[in-house]
C-alpha cells in the first residue's frame, strides 16, 4: 500500500479543522442558549469547556495542515 502524501495529509487535517469548526459553531449556540435560558450553571460550563476544546482542535489541525502543506514532517 502506498504511502500518505504530504498532499493527502495536509487535505485530511484540513477537512479534520473544518469538522472541529463547525463543532464548535455548535457548541457555541448550544452553551449561549443554556447561559440565556438557565444563567451559568454546570452544564452550561461543560458545553463552554466543549466549546474551548473544539476551538483548540481546530487550531491544531489547522497548524498541522499548514506544515504538512509545507512538506514538513509531521510531530509526534
Amino acid at each position: 500500500m502506498a504511502e500518505f502524501t504530504n498532499r493527502d495529509r495536509a487535505v485530511g487535517q484540513w477537512v479534520l479543522a473544518t469538522l472541529f469548526a463547525i463543532a464548535a459553531i455548535a457548541a457555541a449556540a448550544w452553551s449561549w442558549r443554556l447561559i440565556r435560558a438557565e444563567g451559568f450553571t454546570v452544564r452550561s460550563a461543560i458545553w463552554l469547556l466543549a466549546l474551548l476544546g473544539f476551538i483548540s482542535l481546530a487550531w491544531r489541525s489547522a497548524r498541522a495542515a499548514s506544515l504538512a502543506g509545507r512538506g514538513a514532517p509531521p510531530r509526534p
